[in-house]
């Protein structure tokens, strides 16, 4: 099963306090009340992708550190980071 394409981005709602949930096709992923909500769900295919990297990481080492260009740990540290921030809100 596949999602809808990220990213992932928030817009305001016109009728009401909800935030939205929208692709880069301006499709509606879903409406939610609140915004922490929405940037966690935002935030679902950054951290999808990054779990797989870590757990390719784990499995493949240095054969997987090549296969995504990282050059050092702060590439891999990053990827992390950016989307804990995207599901924190931050950016």
């Amino acid at each position: 099963m596949k999602h809808i394409p990220a990213p992932w981005t928030l817009e305001d709602c016109e009728d009401s306090d909800s935030q939205l949930v929208m692709s880069p096709h301006n499709v509606c992923v879903c409406s939610v009340a609140d915004e922490a909500s929405a940037n966690l769900i935002a935030a679902a295919p950054d951290m999808l992708e990054a779990l797989k990297l870590a757990l390719d990481l784990c499995y493949n080492g240095a054969i997987s550190f090549k296969k995504y260009g990282f050059t050092s740990d702060n590439d891999i540290d990053e990827t992390y980071r950016a989307a804990i921030a995207k599901a924190e809100g931050r950016i």
